[in-house]
């Protein structure tokens, strides 16, 4: 089956939208409720929040976060998802937490 990456966010970006294009990945955009709509996509997959791992920095990311089965976040997320994560990584968003997520996987 593999790994499926889905970009999920509140805000509408045509430069995500091309990133995701570009890497081949899933990309949904405007979502104002994020639970909602990564639960619609889990469902069209056949997949359950209990095989997501999960990447959020921000409030709009809580629900989800609290709800998957793994979740990472990146050192400058705020506070209540720093201290919700099941993973702090030691990078900021935006410096590369893609690959220390996968070098977190390959080592456990």
């Amino acid at each position: 089956m593999g790994v499926r990456i889905l970009i999920l966010s509140s805000e509408e970006n045509p430069v995500v939208t091309h990133r995701a294009m570009k890497m081949g990945v899933s990309v949904i955009q405007s979502s104002s409720n994020k639970l909602n709509s990564l639960l619609e996509y889990l469902d069209k997959e056949s997949l359950t929040l209990q095989d997501v791992w999960f990447v959020g920095n921000d409030m709009n990311d809580f629900e989800v976060l609290k709800a998957v089965k793994f979740s990472f976040c990146p050192i400058d997320a705020v506070d209540q998802i720093l201290e919700n994560s099941s993973f702090i990584l030691s990078k900021s968003g935006g410096e590369g937490i893609l690959a220390e997520i996968l070098t977190y996987i390959q080592t456990t």
